[in-house]
């Protein structure tokens, strides 16, 4: 079997494996540890394959998000262009706070760009209240809040706080976006936030399958790489 084949062969078993998501480490209150999942996977691909170091998994993903990850509207970055619409969205996210800032920082998503950050380790919505009514204007105008997200959970939450915050002057909206479709995907959004124009919008957006690509990232690039280090080293 030639070497090409193995390389092949190794692709496709790791990025089966990380598409299981059997290699996420949980507490028992279902948060996700970073560090912890990284060990697990190191562990797993040594069962079936051969042993690779968790420092050196670490590297490769950390090193795999670059801003190539970010998702794009047309040929722009999806940030940016939303970032034309509200110069000081929210960048909601949910996860082991140290993987959410490794990813936000390697891709550039944060850096030099006015996006505030609200991070949480589990159970982002408990949260989402307090994050709506920030924005409240202090003049008493109207404000239009968009929540866009990959999990209709979290936007039927949103929708059900609206009589929570009426009071203030905040109308909730939302949109259901996928990567994998372009009929839901960056650019229909941005469609259906121009329909909105003029209107006082405020964004709260999700970071992981929106802003960024990241079950591409590790099933297509970290697979690819995790493969060709084992190759290098002939571990197995």
């Amino acid at each position: 079997m030639n070497e090409l084949l193995d390389q092949a062969q190794l692709v496709e078993q790791i990025e089966h494996l990380i598409k299981s998501k059997n290699w996420y480490s949980l507490t028992e209150s279902s948060r996700f540890i970073w560090e912890g999942s990284v060990r697990l996977m190191a562990t797993m691909i040594a069962q079936e394959i051969g042993y690779i170091s968790p420092e050196q998994i670490q590297q490769i993903i950390g090193n795999s998000f670059t801003p190539d990850a970010l998702s794009l509207a047309n040929s722009e970055y999806f940030v940016d262009c939303l970032l034309e619409i509200d110069p000081e969205l929210i960048l909601w996210s949910e996860g082991d706070i140290a993987w959410q800032k490794l990813k936000a920082l390697r891709t550039g998503l944060v850096n030099g760009r006015s996006i505030r950050t609200e991070f949480f380790a589990k159970n982002k919505i408990d949260r989402l209240k307090d994050i709506i009514l920030s924005l409240a204007s202090k003049s008493g105008k109207e404000v239009n809040v968009v929540v866009i997200d990959d999990k209709k959970k979290n936007l039927t939450h949103a929708l059900s706080l609206q009589d929570q915050v009426s009071a203030s002057g905040i109308i909730i909206s939302t949109y259901h976006l996928s990567l994998q479709d372009s009929l839901t995907g960056p650019a229909a959004c941005l469609s259906f936030l121009s329909e909105m124009t003029g209107k006082n919008i405020r964004l709260i957006v999700d970071m992981d399958g929106v802003l960024i690509n990241t079950d591409l990232v590790l099933s297509e690039i970290v697979s690819q790489k995790l493969a060709q280090a084992l190759l290098n080293q002939k571990n197995f």
